[in-house]
């Protein structure tokens, strides 16, 4: 497994006047609040680590402690009422077996920690549980939508540089589908298809902005990771359509318009979009010329 190193992020600062904070580089995702060092450390989006203390517990993690630290993480305020948690994450059982496994959960996870010199993790009582707002967590999943809200502001502020830098440090966290070990399951599914259809907007948002740019390359990188998520986005296709063109890869252009009409076939069953094809015939007869990128996508 690749090693994932921590190092303290402040995405506020993205919105302030003298640009980013510390930029995440794509080789380690580093993750952390803002204060002190945290004495958990989370990567949720791939394969998941679990770090206390800097020492993996996962592999110790039974399957009901992971999905109950999964569910809190990734719950607004970390807090859920204890009957609903126990019947979203085990829906197959009776009331009272899903409030044993979910005891069980609470345990596991108190004694994994305890053996680390951790306080206690998850709280519970009769009402509610809840992850222990005393433990500092450094978590990717919620510094990339810390992050992803930072570009969002600073593009209503107009300043588009500083909203890609924060989307890219956003999508470099981004390593794959949420708590990707997990079995499927409804509330599961729902949040992996909300990060997976985010990150493709900010791919898009991305490849956009430096296609504008002229910064080809990047772009291209860009374009390729959408077509990676969702391989009929066709403004991905025109987007590396463009790109070719640019470069005087004329070949390479209208191959990329082969590759989209035979995935749009197969997937969905129909041709590329008539601006697709539009941009396919301009390149063909050499009459395509640079133009601003398209209006509406974000």
């Amino acid at each position: 497994m690749e090693e994932r190193q921590f190092r303290l992020v402040d995405a506020t600062s993205l919105s302030a006047s003298q640009g980013p904070g510390a930029r995440v580089s794509s080789a380690a995702r580093r993750v952390a609040p803002r204060r002190a060092s945290p004495q958990v450390q989370i990567c949720g989006f791939g394969n998941p680590e679990i770090l206390v203390q800097g020492r993996d517990l996962g592999p110790n993690l039974g399957p009901h402690a992971r999905a109950l630290l999964c569910f809190l993480l990734l719950v607004p305020g970390r807090r859920a009422v204890s009957h609903e948690l126990a019947a979203r994450l085990w829906p197959s059982l009776d009331a009272e077996s899903a409030s044993h496994c979910l005891d069980a959960a609470v345990r596991g996870l108190r004694r994994q920690f305890a053996l680390r010199g951790c306080a206690d993790l998850a709280l519970r009582d009769q009402e509610t549980c809840l992850l222990n707002p005393a433990v500092p967590i450094a978590f990717d999943i919620g510094l990339y939508e810390e992050l992803a809200a930072a570009g969002d502001r600073l593009v209503a502020q107009r300043a588009p540089g500083r909203a890609a830098r924060a989307y890219e440090q956003a999508v470099s966290l981004y390593r794959g589908e949420v708590f990707a070990p997990l079995p499927p399951a409804p509330w599961l599914d729902a949040v992996r298809e909300r990060f997976r259809q985010r990150n493709a907007r900010l791919l898009e948002t991305l490849g956009e902005h430096f296609a504008g740019t002229g910064a080809v390359n990047k772009a291209a990188g860009y374009w390729h990771a959408l077509l990676e998520i969702d391989p009929c986005r066709e403004i991905a296709h025109r987007g590396l359509m463009r790109c070719y063109a640019v470069r005087n890869q004329t070949i390479l252009a209208l191959q990329q318009y082969s590759i989209a009409r035979t995935v749009l076939e197969v997937e969905q069953g129909r041709a590329p979009d008539a601006c697709t094809t539009a941009l396919y015939e301009l390149i063909k007869r050499g009459r395509w010329a640079r133009t601003a990128p398209e209006a509406g996508s974000q």
